[in-house]
């Protein structure tokens, strides 16, 4: 019987910082980090973790720590502390570390940091640090918990509420009533002493891993193994040119990350402990309600799709939220929109914030969503539909409740003729194919709608040679069957829902793939980022080659290492811009590439993004399916933090007994009634780039045609949200 897993705890808060003259930064003392680390004891020792160390700092009446030396967050005791979990741990235990204090970077652009990040290049400013002590740079944390994972098999949790301020840093911030930074009274320390020098070369004996270490000469530059983990999640305050700071709550202080991430925490039982996600996701939007005033982000890295400080795997549907409710009204603002591929007609399951959401997670309450604004691409109008039964759970829907994508609605319309099944079909039949079909908003029977009679339907649905249903696309002036989409037999009892799943499916591809290039008002320069895809291995010999003639086109056999690179040209106005990259496959799924579910790059002039995926080619639905595939890598480019995860999709099954035989009926009672006004197909760019300003005006919206961008200035606008994307097109052959 294997035993359960102990949990160790390593609690870090540094209140009092010990004066001295050793280093040019000073470090105020702060008044919450000591409380986290009390509260976050309190809440281990409700779970019946029994190995919980804390080293904390805490001003005396003599001006001394109140602490035993030996207790102090000091370089020294942490790594004793880091090596005594490392040596009686066993495998497959959980680690939990967390440091509450001041932060600072420890790279500059003219030492070289090309490669910074959240992690590499910062420090947590220990409190003997102004008397000569050693910083723990981001580096060599990182040391000592990659050891955790790949020496003993160990799951370990790092957070860390302080800040990393220094690119972009501008000036002193004043403060408010109730908060104080988490940073020193400088940005960046590059001062490198006796000591960080020790503590340096300790972590560089014990670090085997050239990919970290090749091409550096301290600390400052080297890149940290936790700014991309496995196996371990990062969780930091905010961003690296952001103040993390600490709140009066309660009438006692706490640093923000750790108040809101505890509060969650402990509103959830054992038993069912919230994701990594949703933590991140719950803190951003409280720090977004409470302290909008403060830009702080919180940054998640690693491994994400785990319940926090736990083993279990977790599958999360992407997220929205409310964003605003009216008063004594059901009608709701949501923070997505057309650029996620939100349009009328959409249904949404709601949850309360509290509530842990996982897959299967059954809602009372419905958001339908019944406005699409053109000027604002990432929001939308909804109304919660519920029984009057859930009347008390809708009343608690508000600002910060969650909205997951139940039944998509299509911004494009799309048409399916089904004229020639009349010959093999009962009327019966063919009503229930067509009754399945219009279940989908946006999704229309040509025989139902008025169009020029010379518009072809989008879709047709027909039965081959061998009694399967088909579905086929009308392109270059005939219909021609889909490749990779499986056909569904007559003989299949479920055979309507299938083929009304697969063209709802199909449909839902399209829209999302076709952004609508007409609602772009103000583009970015294209020079000002660079997107390319080179192979992983030197040399392309016969397994990669370019298109002469398109830059945006690739070729490379199976099983070919490519490392994409997306990079911020010297010439960008920008200080930094937001990246998320996803794949538009041959199976017909839109899935996310890089980072990690939750997660978005920040990309800098210095911080470029690199990942590498290996080409596969998928199974065939027919043995007509292509040997060849074709895939299309977007980058989503935005200006703020911006989360696109609602545009995934699954890929459509290659065989007709594991296609879903059930679509969700959407009621339609609260809609206005739809036009089918059909307009020109929307055209694709290599680079598409909007940008809108939230407003307060919303429009009652026809897709099909060019929309009106109004401009509304307001006192009370957010700032604005420049996005677009970018598209690399890579055909995969099989190998000779």
């Amino acid at each position: 019987m294997t035993s359960k897993p102990e949990i160790w705890g390593l609690l870090v808060g540094v209140n009092h910082y010990l004066p001295g003259n050793k280093r040019r930064v000073k470090y105020g003392d702060l008044s919450g980090c000591v409380k986290d680390v009390m509260a976050l004891q309190s809440y281990l020792e409700k779970r019946n973790v029994r190995h919980i160390t804390t080293l904390t700092s805490t001003k005396g009446c003599n001006g001394r720590p109140e602490e035993d030396e030996s207790q102090l967050p000091t370089h020294p005791n942490i790594i004793r502390e880091l090596e005594r979990v490392i040596e009686d741990s066993r495998p497959g235990d959980l680690v939990y570390f967390h440091y509450s204090g001041h932060g600072i970077r420890r790279d500059a652009d003219e030492i070289g940091a090309v490669e910074g990040d959240h992690i590499s290049g910062t420090a947590l400013a220990l409190a003997d640090v102004m008397e000569g002590g050693a910083y723990l740079t981001g580096y060599q944390l990182g040391v000592y918990i990659k050891r955790m994972v790949f020496e003993k098999q160990l799951r370990v949790t790092v957070v860390l509420d302080s800040c990393f301020s220094g690119r972009g840093f501008r000036s002193a911030e004043s403060e408010e009533e109730g908060y104080t930074s988490r940073r020193g009274d400088d940005c960046i320390d590059l001062e490198f002493l006796q000591s960080d020098q020790e503590a340096e070369g300790a972590a560089r004996l014990l670090d085997t891993d050239e990919e970290y270490t090749d091409g550096t000469r301290n600390g400052m530059t080297i890149r940290s193994w936790l700014s991309d983990p496995t196996g371990c999640t990062v969780l930091t305050a905010c961003e690296s040119n952001e103040t993390a700071g600490e709140y009066t709550f309660e009438g006692e202080k706490h640093g923000i990350l750790t108040y809101w991430m505890l509060k969650l925490l402990s509103e959830n039982p054992e038993t069912c402990r919230p994701s990594y996600n949703k933590v991140r996701d719950y803190i951003a939007n409280n720090i977004d309600r409470v302290h909008s005033a403060k830009k702080q982000s919180p940054v998640l890295l690693g491994d994400t799709d785990h319940v926090f400080l736990g083993q279990e795997q977790v599958v999360e549907k992407p997220v929205g939220h409310v964003r605003e409710r009216r008063p004594n009204t059901d009608t709701v603002e949501l923070d997505i929109g057309w650029a996620h591929g939100v349009a009328k007609g959409a249904i949404y399951d709601v949850f309360l914030e509290r509530d842990n959401v996982t897959t299967g997670s059954i809602s009372k309450v419905k958001a339908q969503v019944t406005e699409v604004p053109d000027n604002s691409p990432f929001r939308s109008r909804a109304i919660l539909l519920y029984d009057p039964e859930d009347s008390s759970t809708a009343a608690q829907v508000k600002p910060g409740s969650v909205v997951i994508l139940q039944t998509w609605s299509l911004h494009l319309d799309a048409f399916v003729d089904i004229s020639s099944l009349h010959q093999h079909l009962s009327e019966d039949q063919i009503e229930g194919l067509g009754s399945h079909i219009k279940q989908t908003p946006g999704l229309f029977l040509g025989s139902d709608v008025e169009k020029p009679e010379d518009q072809e339907c989008d879709f047709q649905v027909a039965l081959n040679k061998d009694n399967c249903f088909e579905v086929l696309l009308f392109e270059n002036g005939k219909y021609t069957t889909i490749p990779r989409v499986t056909p569904v037999p007559f003989s299949d009892s479920d055979w309507d829902f299938k083929i009304a799943y697969i063209l709802r499916h199909l449909a839902r591809f399209r829209d999302v793939r076709s952004i609508d290039s007409k609602r772009i008002d103000t583009p970015l320069n294209p020079e000002w980022f660079s997107f390319s895809v080179e192979p992983d291995d030197e040399g392309y010999g016969d397994d990669f080659e370019k298109d002469p003639k398109d830059p945006t086109a690739l070729r490379a056999s199976e099983d070919t290492n490519l490392r994409f690179s997306f990079k911020m040209n010297n010439d960008c106005k920008y200080q930094s811009v937001f990246v998320s990259f996803y794949d538009f496959d041959a199976s017909w799924g839109i899935s996310k590439l890089e980072p990690g579910p939750g997660q978005v790059h920040e990309v800098t002039k210095q911080t470029p993004v690199h990942f590498t995926i290996q080409m596969m080619i998928p199974e065939k639905c027919t043995q007509q399916d292509p040997e060849e595939i074709v895939d299309t890598v977007r980058v989503f480019i935005s200006t703020t933090r911006t989360n696109w995860e609602d545009i995934t999709l699954p890929e459509l099954p290659s065989h007709a007994c594991t296609v879903p035989p059930v679509i969700v009926t959407v009621p339609s009672d609260e809609l206005d009634a739809e036009t089918t006004e059909r307009g020109p197909e929307v055209s694709q760019s290599l680079f598409d780039l909007s940008s809108a300003e939230d407003d307060d005006k919303f429009d009652s919206r026809n897709p099909k045609r060019k929309p009106v961008v109004k401009r509304t200035p307001h006192a009370q606008s957010q700032p604005r949200n420049v996005w677009g994307f970018m598209d690399l097109k890579v055909t995969t052959f099989p190998k000779s």
